[in-house]
């Protein structure tokens, strides 16, 4: 998964006779960082001067690209090798990410902080079991519910830390307060604000067979994909061919990634049965190929939820399957038709059971697998 980390800093400013020293305050670790070394357990930082710097999980520019880096991201120094640094870098949502950047993306000034792993993270829980919020609702800093803290919008995504029967302990991300919630105001269901359900009326002549194989027309495509599950990435090339058949009435899509043919579907055009529950228009991106730059629709979607809920003998056993795509999709004008030029998935899986006399769970597996993919090659049949 491609992470990207912008950063907004807060300096502060002191003199003294060693000279100026200064405090770097960074948004995204919640740590501050110092131009001295103040402390005996202080590690060293380095800062990326470019934006978009690569971090590769080798020292090696042939090595899987794991994270885009921000201009302004301090990077917990761990050594050098070759032309490489290597370093550990906080984001908000995954946590903590190892890799090699280049050497010449980095300022000369080091600088001086906690690191990283001293970072106490044993009260953020599981974070790959995600969970949405079904209805603006507060939230409180007791598991009483009588210490109103703030208030969640519909469609936040939140983190569960704990069950405690009807109350959930939660958070938005792993630099965010915990917090407690009725569990009727929460749910492990993909939903949002401002999202709907009128796909007989999708913006710009845009069908349901596009959004889930990604082109409506006779064409092969080409994706360069990087796919990311619980942050471990793996990069490959997915062909896509769609062939119209049946005097038009179905789509037959196939596609294969590294030469293994992976599936062959019929699609029914105009079918009003598919497999999304709600969507909403996103900002619009200019999106660079090998070959254009195209202005490209951005659509978010939300796939029907999945679940097999049971209860018996006071254990509560489910398996919850959700998925949310973004797709940016161009119009070719000397074909006049629509293509996904990207589109990012997220897929969440979470199987557990629960005891629900105890307030506890028995076992709790959940994964987070991302997708994101780039158009390379377009050809229409």
């Amino acid at each position: 998964m491609k992470f990207i980390l912008l950063i907004l800093l807060t300096v502060s400013i002191t003199l003294s006779a060693q000279g100026i020293m200064k405090t770097f305050s960074d948004p995204v670790s919640k740590q501050n960082f110092n131009n001295f070394k103040s402390d005996s357990t202080e590690v060293v930082f380095i800062v990326i001067k470019i934006d978009k710097w690569l971090l590769y999980s080798n020292a090696s520019n042939s090595s899987d690209v794991i994270a885009t880096l921000g201009k302004g991201t301090f990077c917990e120094y761990y050594g050098s090798e070759d032309q490489y640094y290597k370093i550990r870098v906080y984001e908000e949502k995954n946590g903590y990410i190892e890799g090699f950047a280049k050497k010449n993306g980095f300022e000369t000034n080091k600088y001086y902080g906690k690191s990283f792993t001293l970072k106490n993270d044993s009260s953020i829980g599981n974070f790959d079991v995600v969970m949405w919020v079904l209805e603006d609702t507060p939230v409180y800093s007791d598991s009483l519910l009588t210490n109103r803290f703030t208030d969640f919008e519909k469609g936040q995504k939140i983190y569960m830390i704990e069950r405690l029967g009807e109350i959930y302990k939660i958070t938005k991300g792993a630099s965010e307060a915990a917090v407690y919630v009725s569990g009727k105001s929460v749910g492990p269901f993909i939903t949002g604000k401002g999202y709907s359900t009128d796909f007989e009326n999708l913006p710009n002549q845009i069908s349901t067979s596009l959004l889930k194989y990604d082109i409506d027309t006779e064409a092969f495509l080409s994706y360069r994909v990087l796919q990311t599950k619980n942050n471990y990435p793996v990069q490959f090339t997915e062909d896509k061919r769609c062939h119209i058949e049946s005097d038009s009435i179905l789509y037959r899509y196939s596609y294969d990634n590294n030469d293994q043919e992976i599936f062959k579907r019929l699609e029914i055009k105009g079918v009003t049965d598919h497999k999304f529950s709600m969507y909403k228009q996103i900002d619009n991106k200019t999106i660079i190929t090998p070959g254009d730059t195209l202005d490209c629709f951005g659509i978010e979607v939300f796939y029907k939820p999945k679940a097999g809920k049971v209860i018996i003998d006071n254990i509560e056993t489910n398996e919850i399957y959700n998925k949310s795509s973004k797709l940016y999709i161009y119009n070719n004008p000397v074909d006049n038709i629509n293509l996904v030029v990207e589109r990012e998935d997220f897929e969440y899986i979470w199987k557990y059971k629960y005891l629900l006399n105890e307030k506890k769970f028995e076992n709790s597996d959940a994964s987070v697998v991302n997708s994101i993919k780039r158009l390379i090659t377009y050809r229409k049949k």
